[in-house]
């Protein structure tokens, strides 16, 4: 199993911390610390049982929104960079940056596979053993397709002896938010929807939260400034 660390944000820019039985991976992005749910924390879940807690102030989903795809797109780059090449990449970048995702959000799927070799999209030869991979939810509902559709993350990383070898980067998985064809799930429960036979044993949802902008000294000082010549003006 990958066990999750918790690392100082001094060391690679995240914080893991403890939000009731929920981990909360913070991550910043464009100068501001987004908490981030761990998909572990909505593993089983439809996004709309999920979409039912956003809003409910007794879940510990409560204040959270899902991904938009931008945001999503920002938050894999922030692990990883990519070559615009969808496939595996071996290079030792793409393999340490997502198998951190991974460490990060949790591993929701698991693989052992007989020892093998297979070339990545720039022609290296990496080994494989084993697979870590995490899929889930996110975009704001009607990002993708049409409303009552989903974009769909998958991210998996191979390993061999141990070490991430190989990461799979693919764009309609979320790699570029311009993409016109993402991959998408229905998520309306309507009579005769696949979403009433989908099983979600296997998929979180790409849950955010964007921390309170605190005010700025200077403007309580200037609003209590104001308050007093106020004051004043009455009283003359």
């Amino acid at each position: 199993m990958i066990l999750k660390s918790i690392i100082s944000a001094a060391c690679i820019g995240l914080v893991v911390i403890s939000a009731s039985a929920n981990a909360v991976v913070v991550r910043p992005l464009n100068g501001i610390n987004y908490e981030w749910m761990e998909l572990t924390a909505t593993v089983g879940m439809s996004r709309v049982e999920v979409e039912a807690q956003l809003s409910d102030p007794n879940s510990a989903l409560y204040g959270y929104e899902y991904a938009s795809r931008e945001l999503f797109e920002d938050l894999l780059h922030s692990y990883a960079t990519w070559d615009g090449i969808s496939g595996y990449h071996a290079e030792s970048g793409p393999a340490s940056g997502m198998a951190q995702f991974i460490t990060d959000f949790g591993s929701l799927v698991e693989f052992t596979y007989t020892p093998g070799s297979l070339d990545d999209v720039h022609g290296s030869t990496y080994d494989y053993d084993f697979q870590y991979a995490t899929q889930g939810y996110y975009g704001v509902d009607g990002e993708c397709a049409s409303t009552g559709f989903s974009c769909l993350s998958n991210t998996r990383v191979l390993y061999f002896e141990g070490a991430a070898s190989a990461a799979y980067q693919v764009v309609s998985y979320g790699w570029d938010s311009a993409a016109p064809t993402p991959v998408t799930d229905f998520f309306t429960p309507t009579p005769g929807n696949k979403v009433d036979e989908t099983d979600y044993s296997d998929f979180g949802s790409h849950l955010v939260k964007a921390p309170a902008v605190p005010i700025p000294a200077s403007i309580w000082l200037f609003g209590s400034g104001l308050i007093g010549l106020i004051g004043i003006a009455r009283r003359k």
